[in-house]
């Protein structure tokens, strides 16, 4: 039997092996069910036999054959109807099965000796009723096929039986019976595979959809219990149906109350009135009208005052008929992540140490602002005036500080439509909703009024100022680009003028702004083109009456437009960073030109700020020296204050290290700047230059000649030698030389010259106008 079962396996869908022992059990239990039936067939079969062989067959094998039917039919009967009783087992080993299939193994050994016992009594008409009651019990293993063991263990040992008792009938039928029970026989096989194949895939399709079934169950009751989603459902009318336990939680409401209640009314009491939870709960009303499915729709409101967000997903189910059976969907409370959202997003759009809008922000505001039919809006954008000088003497910490405070200052000079936005540094704008010049007039006033105002930092008072420049958009501009570009020249306007003070755009500024562009664009060009030359100012030493230093000056004559002036080319030189190739070029020409002086006139050359910051000014003044073979003790480098409003250790280790090459340095518009004192302590210069202005005044003003005295006193005694710029007359003249004043530099003694005028000066006599101050000096007074 075990081989047999081995072969038949081979026809016989695999079942996988953690339902085998389950599929065992429905096997079991089928053949079970038909246990009553099948007995009492056997039986009535048993005793039909031996009624009709009673005359012909020896009776000891009739009475025996039917008693051991009565007996064993009995018995299983007798175990189907225990197992009918009891609780079925959820799964059975192979061996329990093999053994409760034992009994039909028994009886089908039993009734294959019937043909073989009694053939030899049959007549004819007993033969036939052989054949019949044999196929019989082979068609039976078809009813009892979902238990293959016991199929095949009645119809095999019938078949074979009766093959066998056909075959020893000496009647001419005989063989061709066999023949005809043994096709008989393999088609009953066959069609007791077939539906032993559809009863296991039946079986095992329905145990794997029950499990699918338990896993869902499981998983959704985990769901339930773990997660901070939740589970609804509605009947057809949207009405609740099922109410998970989170979902009561993050409602807050009750089950009994949320029981029955229409899904939209719940969710319309617990929303804000705002336009996107309108909007939201809208189109979740339009989907349930429809009965369309919708997918992570989100939703905001407010429980017990604190704002949330949900995200709720729902499906329609139809039955098989097409009726509409009701929704079912999840809801995800969402809050902590909106939430994070919304400040990623706020940051990507504001600035992080004010708070303010940024500047992407702001144009966006100007972008939409645009859409308007009728813009009636202005732009006035700010600059505040000696934020550097804070920031570097104070710290950024204090810097920073700084900017809040004007921040918050700014909220408070604007309304509440208006939109004040940081746009980098200390520049910051703002967006006056309802504008014209009136109103842009009077805001700018309230601006600068509150932006100058004391402000208490490191228990220190600072003051700073602020300039605006201001476009309107109803005549200025057609797009936030143009509006932005028109209020920026207005605050370069303000800034030229002045600062602290604003101004409005004007259509000429425009023009000016091109005509500086153009201007840049030649500048560019103009080494290329040669149209660089240098002149040159003696430096009168009062001692020896002769000159001491001759100062180098550019000048730029453009092919177009003639002479350009330096107070005019030479920030813009600055601004975009050409003062360095420039300023090496000058440096270059000029020791080049100081070769053909005597060996004790010196050659001065101003620097830049902007030269300073970089890295190469040192490479750049040993080449100048190296290449025209002029000693450093002969370069004297002019440089202004602003030079020291950005120096850091790299600056304070370029300027030493030029003056250990024997270079000398002056400090240049000395008196004019914010802390001169400090900068005569953070470097030894050799000289102090006392500003044009001053000397000036000097012969008219008590005040200004007070301060040359200072100057020249304070120089004297650190050891610095005072230069007075701007000398024009000899009384000014008398005045700085009767100060301690020894070298004088201006008009009184020589314009600038180009480079073969200088030489003839230096080479001439003492100048005339030293003659006339000496004939003349004794008649100065002294104070």
């Amino acid at each position: 039997m075990r081989h047999l079962s081995s072969f038949f396996s081979r026809f016989v869908p695999a079942v996988p092996p953690h339902l085998a022992g389950r599929v065992r059990v429905e096997q079991v239990d089928t053949l079970a069910s038909l246990g009553g039936a099948i007995g009492c067939v056997g039986v009535l079969a048993a005793l039909g036999i031996c009624l009709a062989f009673w005359r012909s067959a020896p009776h000891g094998y009739l009475v025996g054959f039917a008693a051991l039917f009565i007996m064993i039919y009995g018995a299983a009967f007798r175990r189907s109807v225990i197992w009918r009783g009891r609780a079925r087992p959820r799964e059975m080993a192979l061996r329990t099965y093999r053994i409760r299939n034992l009994h039909v193994g028994v009886i089908g050994l039993l009734w294959s000796t019937m043909p073989i016992n009694l053939a030899p009594f049959a007549n004819a008409n007993q033969i036939l009723l052989i054949v019949w009651v044999s196929s019989g019990l082979i068609a039976s293993s078809v009813v009892i096929a979902p238990t293959l063991l016991a199929a095949f263990a009645i119809s095999i040992p019938v078949a074979a039986g009766t093959f066998v008792s056909m075959l020893i009938n000496r009647g001419a039928a005989g063989p061709l019976l066999g023949a005809l029970v043994l096709v008989y026989t393999a088609l009953i096989i066959v069609s007791t595979l077939h539906n032993h194949r559809s009863f296991v895939q039946r079986t095992v399709g329905r145990m794997e959809l029950e499990e699918q079934r338990e896993v869902v169950g499981l998983l959704l009751r985990e769901f339930e219990q773990e997660s901070s989603d939740w589970l609804w459902r509605t009947e057809a009318n949207h009405r609740l149906e099922h109410i998970s336990e989170r979902m009561v939680q993050a409602l807050g409401i009750s089950e009994h109350d949320l029981h029955g209640l229409h899904f939209l009314d719940w969710i319309t009491a617990l929303i804000d009135d705002s336009t996107v939870a309108v909007s939201r709960l809208a189109m979740l009303a339009d989907a349930f009208d429809r009965r369309d499915a919708f997918r992570d729709l989100l939703i905001p409101g407010r429980i017990d005052g604190q704002r949330f967000w949900w995200r709720i997903t729902g499906k329609p189910i139809f039955e098989k008929d097409g009726a509409f059976r009701g929704y079912r969907g999840v809801g995800s409370d969402v809050t902590i992540a909106e939430e994070a959202q919304a400040q990623i997003a706020h940051m990507a759009s504001h600035d992080s140490l004010t708070g303010l809008p940024n500047r992407l922000r702001f144009q966006d505001t100007l972008a939409r602002a645009f859409t308007a039919p009728t813009p009636g809006f202005a732009v006035l954008w700010l600059d505040l005036d000696q934020f550097k000088i804070v920031n570097d003497t104070l710290g950024h910490a204090a810097g920073d500080a700084l900017l809040t405070m004007v921040a918050a200052r700014l909220r408070e000079c604007v309304d509440a439509s208006d939109v004040v936005a940081r746009l980098g540094g200390d520049e910051f704008a703002i967006f006056q909703a309802v504008s014209d010049t009136p109103r842009a007039t009077e805001l700018a006033r309230r601006v600068v009024a509150s932006i100058t105002a004391p402000y208490q930092l490191q228990d220190m008072r600072v003051g700073i100022g602020v300039s605006l420049g201001i476009a309107l958009a109803a005549t200025d501009a057609r797009s936030p680009e143009d509006l932005l570009k028109c209020a920026d020249l207005a605050l370069y306007r303000a800034k030229a003028e002045g600062r602290g003070t604003w101004r409005f755009y004007e259509a000429a500024m425009d023009a000016r702004a091109q005509a500086r562009r153009s201007l840049q664009s030649d500048l560019r060009l103009a080494l290329d083109r040669r149209e660089f030359s240098l002149m040159f100012q003696p430096i009168i030493d009062l001692a020896t009456s002769r000159v001491a230093v001759v100062e180098t000056l550019l000048r730029w004559t453009h092919h177009g437009r003639g002479p350009v002036p330096p107070d005019k080319f030479i920030p813009l030189a600055e601004e975009t960073g050409l003062i360095v190739p420039i300023g090496e070029w000058v440096l270059r020409h000029a020791c080049e030109e100081a070769l053909h002086w005597p060996a004790g006139i010196r050659v001065a050359v101003n620097l830049s700020p902007v030269q300073f910051r970089d890295a190469s000014l040192l490479r750049v003044v040993d080449a100048a020296l190296r290449d025209s073979g002029l000693p450093p003790e002969r370069l004297e480098l002019e440089i202004t204050e602003s030079v020291f409003l950005e120096a850091d250790d790299t600056v304070l280790a370029t300027l030493h290290a030029l003056r250990s090459r024997g270079v000398s340095f002056a400090l240049d518009d000395f008196g004019t700047g914010y802390s001169s004192l400090s900068y005569l302590r953070s470097f030894p210069f050799d000289k102090v230059k006392i500003d044009k202005s001053f000397v000036h005044a000097s012969t008219g003003d008590s005040g200004s000649l007070a301060i040359v005295r200072a100057i020249i006193g304070m120089a004297n005694s650190l050891g610095m030698t005072v230069i007075a710029e701007g000398v024009e007359t000899q009384e000014q003249l008398g005045l700085v030389h009767a100060q301690g004043c020894m070298q004088v530099q201006g008009y009184f003694f020589s314009r600038p010259l180009p480079a073969n005028g200088i030489r003839d000066y230096i080479d001439s006599p003492s100048p005339a106008a030293l003659t006339a101050f000496a004939t003349h000096a004794a008649d100065v007074p002294l104070s």
